[in-house]
């Protein structure tokens, strides 16, 4: 770590900490809290500095992990503020926890739904495997926002489903209650969607689902 000393030494002067003291608590196991157990690594991932964020995990130890008061991680926090080169360092190399909930019960994914942050959540999809459950969850939250952006990557880029339950919660059912400027293009995207891949719905979906297509095709 010799050669990184100096950035590092920068930076904590910078914000009016004691290098020898910060080091001292890393290599003793401890993370030096901010208010609310904000850490250095969650100021890192704000600032975008890939740098630090690397001497911090790597030669520090830090946890890539950790929660702060919220129980928002860095991951969190690089989602928030659409930082995907973060983002990218965080899980890649650092393998941060994609699952983790916040205190709003948001993973990363279903936070950068609701930031709409389209590039962040095709990579949390595609390259950093978020699960099927939590896609579907997060198309259910798109859909009742009124979003039909961020619905349409979930649908084409991430492979949510428009068919299967969610946590009780039908897609197909949570769109036939819409009553938004979005109403016709979510509709008429579901239904295209749905006589697409009818030779995969089983009967019994097809004849629960039967009264909203009716109701639409009216």
């Amino acid at each position: 770590m010799i050669n990184k000393l100096p950035y590092l030494i920068q930076i904590l002067i910078q914000w009016q900490l004691d290098p020898k003291m910060v080091i001292r608590e890393y290599m003793a196991g401890r993370v030096i809290l901010y208010n609310n157990e904000w850490t250095l690594l969650h100021e890192a991932a704000k600032l975008r500095d890939l740098k630090l964020i690397e001497i911090l995990i790597m030669d520090l130890k830090a946890n890539v992990n950790h929660q702060e008061y919220n129980k928002i991680t860095p991951l969190h926090i690089a989602v928030e503020n659409n930082l995907p080169e973060v983002v990218k360092i965080l899980c890649t190399t650092f393998g941060a926890d994609i699952e983790i909930k916040d205190q709003q019960n948001q993973t990363a994914l279903q936070l950068a739904v609701n930031r709409r942050h389209h590039e962040i959540i095709q990579m949390l999809c595609k390259t950093f495997g978020a699960t099927q459950d939590d896609i579907n969850s997060a198309l259910i939250t798109a859909m009742q926002h009124n979003d039909f952006n961020t619905f349409k990557v979930l649908v084409n880029t991430c492979g949510a489903d428009l068919i299967d339950h969610n946590n009780g919660v039908v897609p197909l059912h949570v769109a036939a209650n819409l009553n938004t400027n979005n109403y016709v293009f979510i509709k008429k995207f579901i239904l295209k969607k749905v006589v697409y891949e009818c030779s995969q719905i089983t009967h019994q979906i097809m004849v629960e689902n039967l009264p909203y297509l009716i109701e639409w095709l009216d």
